[in-house]
């Protein structure tokens, strides 16, 4: 199985440590850069490459939502926002995915390693992600459309 490379942004340097060790304890993420605000994310975005990107929304300097912009306007690869802003109903939730990004986790309040709801979420939804998929659209079951099946037409006389 080829890992996923992930860059870690958050203003944070706990967050930032207590993400990339969740991510490279399961296995299925090499952590290839962090970052602290949105400046270096988008940096770090570009010199590194990463099959998806964890970013907070409010960082100082540049806001997690503009580098969040510029990183999908360059294509180059999901983003997930990890905020303690993202309470479905936000205005800051909803304007990151009009933005562009693919999906968010809560950050829950006193995360630690041993926190082991938030650290299935992040590992399933960054996993996910990384294929250009939401894990939550996938979870909820969005609505289906139940389409009709087509009917044959009649052929005769179509050609004749």
């Amino acid at each position: 199985m080829k890992k996923v490379r992930a860059l870690i942004v958050d203003d944070s340097f706990f967050l930032v440590e207590l993400i990339s060790q969740i991510l490279e304890r399961s296995g299925k993420f090499t952590i290839v850069g962090k970052a602290y605000n949105g400046e270096e994310a988008v940096k770090a975005a570009i010199e590194t490459g990463p099959d998806i990107i964890s970013m907070d929304i409010k960082m100082p300097g540049m806001k997690g939502l503009d580098a969040l912009s510029d990183i999908i306007n360059k294509h180059i690869c999901p983003v997930v926002m990890v905020s303690a802003h993202t309470n479905e109903g936000s205005t800051l939730l909803a304007k990151a995915l009009t933005l562009g990004a693919i999906d968010y986790i809560k950050k829950p309040g006193g995360a630690s390693p041993s926190d082991t709801s938030f650290a299935e979420e992040l590992v399933q939804t960054l996993y996910t992600a990384s294929s250009g998929i939401s894990a939550r659209k996938l979870s909820k079951g969005y609505p289906k459309v139940n389409l009709p099946k087509p009917v044959a037409a009649p052929i005769s006389g179509v050609f004749n």
